[in-house]
């Protein structure tokens, strides 16, 4: 509906109002009849048959003026009565044109507010029906476009598709301006990112990055620094079907700025630039979460594909969270890969096709768990440079010099190397490395604090079983449904009292493990007067006690006499 037409009806209803509270005679209000006599003026005043004449002129009139005086006014009289009911059959007519009821215009009888409630929820009433008629005529708009996209989507005209797809989310922009509910708005952000993903299917990733941060809000652009990278997208697959968009309007993303940011091309030829803009605080709580993780999955995609490695763990690492699949395995892929993650083949344990040193961008995390970065000789030289694997590495296998299997607690309990010459009395740290010790040591200390256990004890109860399976594919193990429900079982029942008790019980026994260690330092260090102390004691157990087990008692007795003897 036209808005002119909206303001020219309230209007005339307000006129009504007006006429309906005044006698019906809204144009009589002044009325001045100019030149019935040349020198006098006669003023009528909402339509009452009495003239007030100029005073000083009173003598002067001659008696015709009283006749044409009530001629005047009985003409205005008969003339308002023609006017009111001219101006309620323009105005009945304008509400039956609109689409609206024709109401029947309140009476003389009734009261001022009476007539006002009668005005309004007619007012309301036409409202509320247009307003209904264009959102339905700009959603099947919107749901032809849609069609036309999906439709060239599948004959892989992207560029067409793309189009399309922007056309219909324009339209449902336009309704949004009407009417700010929440379906609305996902179909808008599942159109934005139907066009995102055509963008980056058709090789226009940059344009692809500028059309998520529209739908996100945080205005994040990238210039194409690398280019020619490929991403598989096969885990990203959109169905467009018409059937199935109700479905996946639970996958797009919360609207930003509001503003369609259109880039050239992207507007066909006579189309109007000016686009309605949408607020952004109405629609960020009517989006779901799993729209903002699509979102954030698919600008992650395009943002490595232009060379922006930070830029694409950034996205993917929030599409993770807020619960995605897709972009769980694809952070994973990012973590273990780098920018090789556009690698389609992965193995079982989602490693890629490329063996340890095969490769630039190789696992440094799981190498400094099989085995330390310092000890692997197949790893490559840049994965040193991370210092989580490297204090993870240092944690697992002891000092640099252990040639222990069992790395941290093979490191504890065996004997320390001991030095040569000299330098042996200097040698006072022995054992732990002393990162590894100092790690140990602050930790220990930051469990014992009583709001530290509340925080570990809050986020572990916060923990559900989708979340442990998010991890565990990140981390590139795979998880069952029961294996992760048992472990959420077990940190749900952790309390800040068994976090002491399991404090207590952990300094007990790194108490033992270094009663142990001095125990074997002891031993190393005095085996060979150990030895010889035994050695000592089983020669005199074979003098003193040269007689055979099977003999009887008695007889043992005598030969247990007899060496007595000899030995005195």
């Amino acid at each position: 509906m036209n808005y002119t037409r909206r303001r020219r009806l309230v209007a005339l209803l307000s006129l009504t109002l007006f006429s309906a509270s005044h006698g019906r005679r809204p144009f009589l209000a002044k009325h001045v009849v100019h030149d019935v006599w040349p020198s006098h003026s006669l003023q009528i005043r909402g339509g009452d048959s009495v003239a007030d004449v100029q005073a000083q002129e009173e003598a002067n009139v001659p008696p015709v003026k009283d006749s044409i005086d009530v001629n005047v006014v009985s003409a205005v009289d008969e003339e308002a009565p023609k006017r009111a009911t001219t101006l309620d059959t323009q105005i009945e007519a304008l509400i039956t044109e609109a689409g609206g009821e024709t109401s029947q215009m309140p009476d003389d009888e009734q009261s001022p507010v009476e007539q006002i409630s009668t005005i309004d929820e007619t007012i309301a009433s036409v409202t509320n029906e247009s307003i209904q008629a264009e959102l339905e005529e700009l959603r099947r708009k919107a749901t032809e476009k849609r069609a036309e996209g999906k439709s060239h989507h599948d004959l892989g005209d992207l560029a067409s598709a793309s189009e399309a797809f922007r056309q219909a989310a324009t339209m449902l922009q336009e309704a949004l301006c009407l009417d700010d509910i929440e379906q609305i708005a996902e179909e808008y952000a599942t159109c934005r990112l139907h066009e995102a993903l055509c963008l980056f299917k058709n090789g226009m990733a940059q344009q692809s990055v500028q059309v998520c941060s529209d739908v996100i809000g945080d205005g994040v652009v990238v210039e194409a620094a690398v280019l020619g990278e490929t991403i598989d997208d096969n885990d990203d697959t959109v169905n467009i079907d018409e059937e199935a968009e109700n479905d996946e309007t639970s996958n797009a993303v919360e609207i930003g700025s509001g503003e369609l940011a259109e880039n050239e091309g992207d507007i066909a030829e006579g189309e109007e630039a000016d686009k309605p803009t949408v607020s952004t605080a109405s629609h960020k709580s009517q989006i779901s979460s799993q729209v903002r993780a699509r979102a954030h999955l698919r600008r992650s995609k395009a943002r490595l594909s232009l060379g922006d490695l930070d830029g694409a763990i950034e996205d993917a690492k929030k599409s993770a969270y807020l619960g995605d699949r897709n972009a769980v395995t694809f952070y994973g892929r990012l973590l273990r890969e780098g920018a090789a993650a556009n690698d389609p083949v992965v193995n079982s344990l989602g490693l890629g096709s490329s063996t340890w040193g095969s490769g630039d961008a190789q696992n440094s995390f799981l190498e400094g768990i099989m085995g330390g970065l310092q000890s692997n000789p197949l790893s490559s030289s840049s994965a040193g440079s991370d210092f989580s694997s490297s204090l993870l590495s240092s944690l697992l296998t002891g000092s640099s010099g252990s040639s222990s299997g069992m790395g941290l607690l093979g490191e504890l309990l065996s004997p320390p190397s001991q030095p040569e010459g000299k330098f042996r009395r200097r040698k006072k740290k022995n054992g732990i490395d002393s990162l590894a010790k100092s790690v140990l040591s602050n930790l220990m200390k930051r469990m014992e604090d009583k709001d530290t256990q509340k925080s570990i004890c809050n986020y572990l109860h916060s923990t559900n079983t989708q979340q442990i399976m998010s991890f565990a594919t990140m981390a590139g193990v795979p998880m069952k449904e029961e294996s992760a429900a048992r472990l959420v079982g077990i940190a749900n029942s952790i309390t800040p009292k068994g976090i002491r008790r399991s404090i207590r019980n952990i300094k007990r026994g790194l108490k033992v493990v270094k009663t142990t260690r001095k125990i074997l330092k002891v031993i190393d260090k005095y085996k060979t007067v150990l030895v010889l102390v035994m050695l000592c004691y089983w020669i005199r157990s074979a003098i003193t006690q040269p007689f055979p087990l099977s003999v009887d008692k008695k007889t043992r007795k005598l030969l247990k006499d007899a060496s007595s003897v000899v030995m005195n």
